[in-house]
């Protein structure tokens, strides 16, 4: 799971983030504006890309064989 944290109440709005993977990154990407969290599974690096202080960005991925795991215990 990925949100920003802040400790001021500066977010006046909120947007959800969809993931993929990209080799051994993890990117979150924003549909309402450019935003994006990447996230290096290996290394641990991370890069925010056209982030704005207004908004606070959240979001969730699932690995896809967890996904499918789930979808078969029903």
């Amino acid at each position: 799971m990925f949100s920003q944290s802040s400790n001021s109440k500066q977010h006046s709005e909120r947007h959800q983030t969809t993931a993929h993977k990209d080799g051994d990154w993890l990117i979150y990407s924003c549909q309402k504006c450019a935003y994006q969290f990447w996230d290096h599974q290996k290394t641990g690096e991370l890069k925010i890309l056209n982030s704005n202080p207004g908004v606070k960005h959240f979001g969730t991925h699932i690995m896809p064989e967890f996904l499918k795991a789930l979808e078969n215990s029903n």
